[in-house]
């Protein structure tokens, strides 16, 4: 990947830290089932922050008033759109605990695999990690 300024080994530990508590890997159905990392904050400025140090996208505010007719609080998603998702979880590969690395395996993202194949998508593809 290329970046403006390199991301330091503290900028991806706290990459990491931040997939282990809020991360997603699933197959993007609209990007020919392409791996994607993804997360879903409620604070927008830790989005803003990780689009401006690691790159992605962010879309959002989203707001939902559900079926009891509360209204939820305002989210912000940020999606790997753009990077190369193995590139992502090599990086954070030594800051992660077991069972994100063995989910990051489940889709070819371990160190040493090879790239993600294009596959159909399926609900457990998409389940959080």
């Amino acid at each position: 990947m290329k970046f403006d300024v390199e991301p330091s080994a503290a900028t991806w530990a706290w990459f990491a830290g931040l997939f282990e508590a809020q991360g997603t890997a699933a197959y993007h159905r609209t990007a020919r089932h392409r791996v994607r990392l993804q997360f879903k904050f409620t604070d927008e400025d830790v989005v803003r922050l990780l689009h401006a140090r690691i790159g992605g996208k962010v879309f959002g505010p989203y707001q939902y008033r559900y079926r009891d007719g509360v209204e939820r609080k305002a989210f912000w998603l940020w999606v790997s759109d753009g990077l190369d998702p193995q590139e992502l979880a090599a990086e954070m590969w030594p800051w992660l605990g077991e069972r994100r690395r063995s989910r990051l395996a489940e889709f070819a993202l371990a160190p040493g695999q090879a790239a993600p194949a294009a596959t159909p998508n399926t609900a457990a593809d998409s389940a959080p990690l």
